[in-house]
Protein backbone atom coordinates (compact mmCIF):
# COMPACT_ATOMS: atom_id res chain seq x y z
CA UNK A 1 0.00 0.00 0.00
CA UNK A 2 1.30 3.44 -0.96
CA UNK A 3 1.81 6.07 1.74
CA UNK A 4 2.08 9.80 1.07
CA UNK A 5 4.20 11.97 3.39
CA UNK A 6 2.49 15.16 4.55
CA UNK A 7 3.38 17.89 7.02
CA UNK A 8 0.80 19.63 9.21
CA UNK A 9 0.69 21.87 12.24
CA UNK A 10 0.10 19.74 15.31
CA UNK A 11 -3.55 19.56 16.27
CA UNK A 12 -3.05 18.89 19.97
CA UNK A 13 -1.93 16.47 22.64
CA UNK A 14 -2.46 13.23 20.69
CA UNK A 15 -0.21 14.48 17.89
CA UNK A 16 2.39 15.47 20.47
CA UNK A 17 2.24 12.06 22.18
CA UNK A 18 3.07 10.31 18.90
CA UNK A 19 5.71 12.85 17.86
CA UNK A 20 7.35 12.57 21.29
CA UNK A 21 7.61 8.79 21.01
CA UNK A 22 9.17 9.11 17.56
CA UNK A 23 11.70 11.55 19.07
CA UNK A 24 12.52 9.11 21.88
CA UNK A 25 13.24 6.34 19.37
CA UNK A 26 15.13 8.62 16.98
CA UNK A 27 17.37 10.12 19.67
CA UNK A 28 18.22 6.84 21.43
CA UNK A 29 21.56 6.59 19.57
CA UNK A 30 22.09 10.33 19.04
CA UNK A 31 25.61 11.41 20.18
CA UNK A 32 24.38 14.17 22.52
CA UNK A 33 21.98 11.93 24.42
CA UNK A 34 24.32 8.93 24.46
CA UNK A 35 26.80 11.17 26.22
CA UNK A 36 24.26 12.76 28.58
CA UNK A 37 22.52 9.47 29.44
CA UNK A 38 25.02 6.62 28.99
CA UNK A 39 22.67 4.10 30.63
CA UNK A 40 20.71 2.53 27.73
CA UNK A 41 17.99 1.37 30.11
CA UNK A 42 17.33 4.81 31.59
CA UNK A 43 17.72 6.78 28.37
CA UNK A 44 14.16 6.31 26.96
CA UNK A 45 12.45 7.38 30.20
CA UNK A 46 14.83 10.30 30.72
CA UNK A 47 14.31 11.48 27.14
CA UNK A 48 10.53 11.08 27.34
CA UNK A 49 10.22 13.18 30.51
CA UNK A 50 12.81 15.72 29.38
CA UNK A 51 11.02 16.25 26.06
CA UNK A 52 7.70 16.55 27.90
CA UNK A 53 9.17 19.32 30.06
CA UNK A 54 10.52 21.17 27.01
CA UNK A 55 7.15 20.87 25.22
CA UNK A 56 5.33 22.11 28.34
CA UNK A 57 7.34 25.35 28.42
CA UNK A 58 7.72 26.05 24.72
CA UNK A 59 4.46 24.89 23.14
CA UNK A 60 1.82 23.99 25.72
CA UNK A 61 2.42 27.14 27.77
CA UNK A 62 4.29 29.16 25.14
CA UNK A 63 4.10 30.33 21.55
CA UNK A 64 6.36 27.78 19.88
CA UNK A 65 5.07 25.53 17.13
CA UNK A 66 5.04 21.75 16.72
CA UNK A 67 4.88 20.40 13.18
CA UNK A 68 3.84 16.76 12.75
CA UNK A 69 5.25 14.67 9.90
CA UNK A 70 2.58 12.20 8.86
CA UNK A 71 1.93 9.51 6.27
CA UNK A 72 -1.51 8.87 4.79
CA UNK A 73 -2.63 6.04 2.50
CA UNK A 74 -5.41 5.85 -0.06
CA UNK A 75 -7.77 4.41 2.55
CA UNK A 76 -7.42 7.51 4.69
CA UNK A 77 -5.32 5.88 7.41
CA UNK A 78 -2.81 8.27 8.99
CA UNK A 79 0.31 7.61 11.04
CA UNK A 80 2.77 10.06 12.57
CA UNK A 81 6.40 9.29 11.75
CA UNK A 82 8.21 12.32 13.17
CA UNK A 83 8.07 16.04 13.73
CA UNK A 84 9.81 19.36 14.20
CA UNK A 85 9.59 21.72 17.17
CA UNK A 86 10.18 25.35 16.16
CA UNK A 87 10.80 28.16 18.63
CA UNK A 88 9.61 31.36 17.00
CA UNK A 89 11.86 34.35 16.23
CA UNK A 90 12.17 37.22 18.62
CA UNK A 91 9.87 40.13 17.82
CA UNK A 92 12.11 42.71 19.50
CA UNK A 93 15.70 41.63 18.83
CA UNK A 94 17.85 39.00 17.14
CA UNK A 95 17.59 35.27 17.69
CA UNK A 96 14.49 33.56 19.03
CA UNK A 97 12.00 33.88 21.89
CA UNK A 98 13.58 32.62 25.11
CA UNK A 99 11.61 31.41 28.11
CA UNK A 100 12.92 32.11 31.60
CA UNK A 101 15.30 29.54 33.06
CA UNK A 102 13.03 29.08 36.07
CA UNK A 103 10.21 27.89 33.82
CA UNK A 104 12.41 25.05 32.55
CA UNK A 105 13.65 24.13 36.03
CA UNK A 106 10.05 23.98 37.27
CA UNK A 107 9.10 21.75 34.33
CA UNK A 108 12.09 19.45 34.93
CA UNK A 109 10.97 19.10 38.53
CA UNK A 110 7.34 18.51 37.55
CA UNK A 111 8.32 15.64 35.26
CA UNK A 112 10.92 14.21 37.67
CA UNK A 113 13.74 14.42 35.14
CA UNK A 114 16.48 14.60 37.77
CA UNK A 115 15.16 11.66 39.78
CA UNK A 116 15.40 9.32 36.76
CA UNK A 117 19.20 9.74 36.53
CA UNK A 118 20.92 12.38 38.68
CA UNK A 119 24.28 12.03 36.92
CA UNK A 120 22.63 12.48 33.53
CA UNK A 121 20.78 15.55 34.81
CA UNK A 122 24.06 17.11 36.00
CA UNK A 123 25.61 16.52 32.60
CA UNK A 124 22.52 18.07 31.00
CA UNK A 125 22.88 21.19 33.17
CA UNK A 126 26.56 21.57 32.26
CA UNK A 127 25.87 21.13 28.56
CA UNK A 128 22.95 23.61 28.51
CA UNK A 129 25.09 26.22 30.28
CA UNK A 130 27.93 25.62 27.81
CA UNK A 131 25.59 25.90 24.82
CA UNK A 132 24.17 29.18 26.09
CA UNK A 133 27.55 30.75 26.88
CA UNK A 134 29.30 29.62 23.71
CA UNK A 135 26.51 29.91 21.15
CA UNK A 136 22.98 31.00 22.04
CA UNK A 137 23.67 34.30 23.80
CA UNK A 138 25.84 35.50 20.90
CA UNK A 139 23.20 34.64 18.32
CA UNK A 140 20.43 36.33 20.32
CA UNK A 141 22.63 39.42 20.80
CA UNK A 142 22.63 39.99 17.04
CA UNK A 143 20.01 41.80 14.98
CA UNK A 144 18.63 38.95 12.86
CA UNK A 145 15.45 37.22 14.08
CA UNK A 146 15.55 33.46 13.54
CA UNK A 147 13.39 30.41 13.94
CA UNK A 148 15.15 27.83 16.11
CA UNK A 149 14.61 24.24 14.96
CA UNK A 150 15.12 22.76 18.42
CA UNK A 151 14.12 19.20 17.56
CA UNK A 152 13.80 17.61 14.15
CA UNK A 153 13.58 13.83 13.74
CA UNK A 154 12.01 10.97 11.83
CA UNK A 155 11.22 7.66 13.53
CA UNK A 156 14.08 5.23 12.69
CA UNK A 157 11.51 2.82 11.23
CA UNK A 158 10.89 5.29 8.39
CA UNK A 159 14.35 6.85 8.11
CA UNK A 160 16.26 6.50 4.85
CA UNK A 161 13.11 6.48 2.72
CA UNK A 162 13.23 10.14 1.67
CA UNK A 163 10.58 11.15 4.19
CA UNK A 164 12.91 13.59 5.96
CA UNK A 165 13.75 15.60 2.86
CA UNK A 166 10.09 15.80 1.86
CA UNK A 167 9.01 16.91 5.32
CA UNK A 168 11.84 19.42 5.68
CA UNK A 169 10.88 21.32 2.53
CA UNK A 170 7.25 21.27 3.62
CA UNK A 171 8.15 22.69 7.03
CA UNK A 172 9.95 25.56 5.35
CA UNK A 173 6.91 26.14 3.15
CA UNK A 174 4.61 26.20 6.20
CA UNK A 175 6.83 28.70 7.99
CA UNK A 176 7.19 31.01 5.00
CA UNK A 177 3.61 30.98 3.74
CA UNK A 178 1.59 34.19 4.21
CA UNK A 179 -0.96 33.86 7.02
CA UNK A 180 -4.48 33.04 5.94
CA UNK A 181 -7.19 35.58 6.60
CA UNK A 182 -9.60 32.87 7.71
CA UNK A 183 -9.30 30.15 10.33
CA UNK A 184 -11.44 27.27 9.11
CA UNK A 185 -10.14 24.42 11.29
CA UNK A 186 -12.85 22.32 12.85
CA UNK A 187 -11.49 21.70 16.36
CA UNK A 188 -10.77 24.32 19.02
CA UNK A 189 -7.20 23.04 19.28
CA UNK A 190 -6.58 23.50 15.56
CA UNK A 191 -8.14 26.98 15.66
CA UNK A 192 -5.95 27.96 18.61
CA UNK A 193 -2.75 26.78 16.88
CA UNK A 194 -3.53 28.48 13.57
CA UNK A 195 -4.62 31.71 15.26
CA UNK A 196 -1.34 31.73 17.19
CA UNK A 197 0.66 31.27 13.98
CA UNK A 198 -1.25 34.00 12.13
CA UNK A 199 -0.85 36.44 15.01
CA UNK A 200 2.87 35.78 15.15
CA UNK A 201 3.43 36.31 11.42
CA UNK A 202 1.67 39.67 11.53
CA UNK A 203 3.80 40.89 14.44
CA UNK A 204 7.02 39.45 13.04
CA UNK A 205 6.50 40.98 9.61
CA UNK A 206 6.02 44.42 11.17
CA UNK A 207 9.22 44.00 13.17
CA UNK A 208 11.25 42.83 10.19
CA UNK A 209 10.05 45.70 8.04
CA UNK A 210 10.83 48.27 10.74
CA UNK A 211 14.32 46.80 11.22
CA UNK A 212 14.94 46.86 7.45
CA UNK A 213 16.05 43.23 7.60
CA UNK A 214 13.82 42.58 4.63
CA UNK A 215 14.36 45.10 1.89
CA UNK A 216 10.90 45.32 0.34
CA UNK A 217 7.43 43.85 0.33
CA UNK A 218 8.07 41.23 -2.33
CA UNK A 219 10.38 39.41 0.14
CA UNK A 220 7.96 39.67 3.02
CA UNK A 221 7.08 35.96 2.83
CA UNK A 222 10.38 34.57 1.60
CA UNK A 223 11.74 31.47 3.40
CA UNK A 224 12.44 32.30 7.04
CA UNK A 225 15.85 32.47 8.63
CA UNK A 226 16.30 29.14 10.38
CA UNK A 227 18.89 28.22 13.02
CA UNK A 228 19.72 24.60 13.82
CA UNK A 229 22.23 22.96 16.15
CA UNK A 230 23.33 19.43 15.31
CA UNK A 231 25.44 16.92 17.22
CA UNK A 232 25.64 14.25 14.54
CA UNK A 233 27.68 14.19 11.33
CA UNK A 234 24.94 12.36 9.44
CA UNK A 235 22.40 14.96 10.61
CA UNK A 236 24.71 17.76 9.44
CA UNK A 237 24.93 16.18 5.99
CA UNK A 238 21.14 15.88 5.89
CA UNK A 239 20.66 19.55 6.76
CA UNK A 240 23.23 20.60 4.17
CA UNK A 241 21.45 18.59 1.47
CA UNK A 242 18.31 20.51 2.37
CA UNK A 243 19.83 23.96 1.94
CA UNK A 244 21.33 24.85 5.32
CA UNK A 245 24.83 26.28 5.48
CA UNK A 246 27.36 25.05 8.01
CA UNK A 247 28.67 28.08 9.91
CA UNK A 248 30.89 26.34 12.43
CA UNK A 249 31.55 23.10 14.32
CA UNK A 250 32.68 23.43 17.91
CA UNK A 251 33.96 20.47 19.94
CA UNK A 252 32.13 19.99 23.22
CA UNK A 253 34.85 19.19 25.72
CA UNK A 254 33.42 17.26 28.63
CA UNK A 255 35.16 16.13 31.79
CA UNK A 256 37.03 13.60 29.65
CA UNK A 257 40.29 14.33 27.84
CA UNK A 258 38.79 13.97 24.36
CA UNK A 259 35.83 15.96 22.96
CA UNK A 260 32.56 14.11 23.48
CA UNK A 261 31.12 15.31 20.14
CA UNK A 262 31.01 18.31 17.83
CA UNK A 263 28.24 20.90 18.04
CA UNK A 264 27.53 22.15 14.52
CA UNK A 265 25.82 25.47 13.83
CA UNK A 266 23.73 25.54 10.64
CA UNK A 267 21.66 28.36 9.19
CA UNK A 268 19.16 28.67 6.38
CA UNK A 269 19.02 32.35 5.47
CA UNK A 270 17.41 34.06 2.49
CA UNK A 271 18.47 37.45 3.82
CA UNK A 272 21.42 38.42 1.57
CA UNK A 273 23.51 35.59 3.03
CA UNK A 274 25.69 35.11 -0.02
CA UNK A 275 26.40 38.84 -0.48
CA UNK A 276 27.57 40.14 2.88
CA UNK A 277 27.29 37.08 5.14
CA UNK A 278 25.46 38.75 8.07
CA UNK A 279 25.09 35.38 9.76
CA UNK A 280 28.83 34.84 10.08
CA UNK A 281 29.17 38.39 11.39
CA UNK A 282 26.66 37.59 14.11
CA UNK A 283 28.53 34.47 15.17
CA UNK A 284 31.91 36.22 15.12
CA UNK A 285 30.86 38.03 18.32
CA UNK A 286 32.06 34.89 20.08
CA UNK A 287 35.80 34.18 20.15
CA UNK A 288 35.16 30.45 20.35
CA UNK A 289 32.83 30.50 17.34
CA UNK A 290 35.21 32.80 15.43
CA UNK A 291 38.20 30.52 16.00
CA UNK A 292 36.31 27.43 14.87
CA UNK A 293 34.75 29.22 11.90
CA UNK A 294 38.17 30.38 10.71
CA UNK A 295 39.55 26.87 11.06
CA UNK A 296 36.70 25.51 8.94
CA UNK A 297 37.28 28.07 6.17
CA UNK A 298 41.04 27.37 6.20
CA UNK A 299 40.38 23.66 5.94
CA UNK A 300 37.99 24.25 3.03
CA UNK A 301 40.57 26.33 1.18
CA UNK A 302 43.30 23.76 1.80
Amino acid sequence: MSWQTIVELSCGEQDWFEVRESFVRAFHHYPLYKYLIPDDQKRPEFLRNYLEAIYEVTVRNGDSILVAVKQRNCSGETRIIGGVLFVRPSQTSGGWQCAKDQEFWDAYEKYNVKSIDEDAFERLERYEEWEYERISKHVCAGDIPMWNGVYCAIDPTYAGQGCGSISYSECIRLMSAPPSTKVTSKTSSERRVKTKVQSFFKKCNRFLTNKEVIGNDKHRHSPPTLFVLSHSRSAVRFHQKNGLQLVSSIPYESDRSNPAFDVSILVLSPLRFSRDRPMENTFLNSNVIRDNTEQRYCAAVA
